[in-house]
């Protein structure tokens, strides 16, 4: 699937916080009353003017099984991508470290922040992550946010992040995170005379995070039983308009 995919260039969206996108996938994909669902799939053409498949809440809707979606891209590529095609290099940063913390711990994924007030400094770290997130290795492994400016924390205070590059576990409703392993990279390491026989301490600080990161075995319905118990209410950017999800 990850490499069927790599032909692609793949959004996961955040639906109901951005006035914009959510204009967007409700063209992708709507109820019978023509309002936005909670989830929405569909292969676009490269401009996006266009559909390349039927739509639907997820690939399953649209694919009898993985294999059939795995196949249904292999041939949308052949057709579609252009062989001097330029490879997707953009670090796939959600927009704050609110939205980052809550789809982390959506996703059940690590959530790697970059923190770094420097502007040269920052991009250079940026060009390490971006490498690193697109690596076979660590391809899909992780959901990332970068951090410019003290404002960035602003009532997440208590997640003690130190500039660089640290991996986040977060909390289930998204409302803070343990930092499960830093590293505050050294320019040289950016260096391409670097030695290639020592391991790369961005790679061995993602890979520590991954090892320590806990997979939570809760179900849906026995995570929004304690969200209601604990009084926690999401107040998302524009209406939640899934008759399914208004909770």
């Amino acid at each position: 699937m990850v490499a069927a995919s790599r032909a692609f260039v793949c959004l996961r969206p955040q639906t109901y916080e951005s006035a914009e996108e959510a204009e967007v996938l409700s063209w992708v994909y709507a109820g019978r009353d023509g309002a936005l669902r909670n989830t929405s799939f569909g292969v676009l053409s490269a401009d996006g003017e266009r559909k390349l498949t039927r739509s639907g809440r997820s690939p399953s809707m649209v694919y009898e099984t993985p294999g059939a979606f795995v196949a249904a891209l292999v041939a949308l590529a052949e057709e579609h991508v252009a062989d001097d095609a330029p490879a997707i290099r953009a670090l796939p940063a959600l927009p704050d470290l609110r939205i980052a913390l809550t789809v982390a711990a959506a996703d059940l994924r690590p959530l790697v922040v970059l923190r770094e007030a420097d502007p040269e400094r920052l991009e250079e770290l940026r060009a390490l992550l971006r490498d690193a997130a697109w690596s076979d290795e660590f391809v899909g492994r992780f959901r990332y946010v970068v951090l410019d400016d003290e404002a960035d924390l602003e009532g997440f205070e208590a997640l003690e992040l130190k500039p660089g590059i640290s991996v986040v576990q977060a909390e289930a409703f998204g409302r803070g995170g343990e930092v499960l392993a830093h590293v505050a990279l050294d320019p040289a390491d950016a260096r391409e005379d670097r030695d290639p026989a020592k391991e790369s301490p961005l790679a061995a600080t993602l890979r520590a995070g991954l090892d320590a990161f806990a997979v939570a075995n809760t179900s849906v319905r026995d995570h929004l039983r304690r969200g209601r118990r604990e009084g926690i209410e999401w107040v998302p950017a524009v209406e939640v308009t899934d008759p399914g999800r208004r909770r």
